[in-house]
This record gives C-alpha cells, sequence and structure tokens, in this order.
C-alpha cells in the first residue's frame, strides 16, 4: 500500500504529464476548490481539464509538505503560460500569452493508492492579476 506522498506525487506528476488515465482520482473522490465542488473521479478530472487546456505546459512544484497518516497537506507552486482560453464562472478569458507563478496550498486524504480527497486553495486575484486580466492590489501598483 503506497503512502500519502507517493499518491500525491502520483497526482502532481499526472498534472504535469496531462495524463487523466495515471491520475490517482477514486471514483469517489472529491474534490474542493475557489470553483466549487466536485464530486468524483470525472469531475475532479474536469477541473483539472480547465488548466491542461489554458495552460498546457503547466507544472505543479511542492515546496513544503506535511503527513500525518493519510491526511497530508502541500503548498506549492505552479507555473505555466496561458495559451488556451480559461474558462471561469464568468465566461472564458482568452489566451493572454502571460505566465504564471501560482501559489497554492492543498489538503490531501488518500485511501489505499488513491486520491480520496483535495481541498484546493490559491488566490484567484492574484492569479487574475497575472493574467493582466484585473488590475494590481493598490500595494503592489505603489511600488
Amino acid at each position: 500500500m503506497a503512502n500519502a506522498r507517493e499518491v500525491i506525487d502520483r497526482h502532481i506528476a499526472a498534472f504535469g504529464a496531462k495524463d487523466p488515465d495515471a491520475a490517482p482520482w477514486a471514483e469517489d473522490a472529491e474534490m474542493v476548490t475557489p470553483a466549487g465542488r466536485f464530486e468524483g473521479r470525472d469531475q475532479a478530472l474536469g477541473f483539472t481539464k480547465v488548466f491542461w487546456n489554458a495552460f498546457p505546459d503547466a507544472s505543479l512544484e511542492i515546496t513544503r509538505w506535511i503527513e500525518d497518516g493519510a491526511v497530508a497537506a502541500a503548498e506549492g507552486i505552479l507555473t505555466g503560460t496561458q495559451t488556451g482560453a480559461l474558462q471561469t464562472p464568468d465566461g472564458d478569458i482568452p489566451p493572454t500569452g502571460k505566465r504564471v507563478e501560482l501559489r497554492w496550498m492543498a489538503l490531501y486524504e488518500v485511501r489505499g493508492d488513491q486520491l480520496a480527497s483535495e481541498h484546493l486553495y490559491f488566490d484567484q486575484v492574484e492569479l487574475m492579476t497575472q493574467l493582466g486580466v484585473m488590475g494590481a492590489p493598490p500595494e503592489q501598483a505603489a511600488s
């Protein structure tokens, strides 16, 4: 049986490879994101594919890690260039050609060798600012 880090590393590798078949999502997985809650493997992959389509060169890097049995927390950076449309609840954002370095954090739960749950957090304002579709927050604009 895999430990949590092994399952999460497979998840990160599958994201980078854009390989849904390698993604270790359980059939009954849950994913909670700033965009909402997704239930089941297909919905979790659907959310992931939004980023694959918008950022075909996207990769994830884990910079910090905490593990306690089947539960783990990771902090990292998503890097990629928006060369595809980014689907949002308010409509698509056309390709900007901008490269992003987006900080993220996730709380994971694994079950055996599968990913049962991911609660993903990232700053949507940071993403929109880096894409150039939203102005920088006042403290950044002044510097």
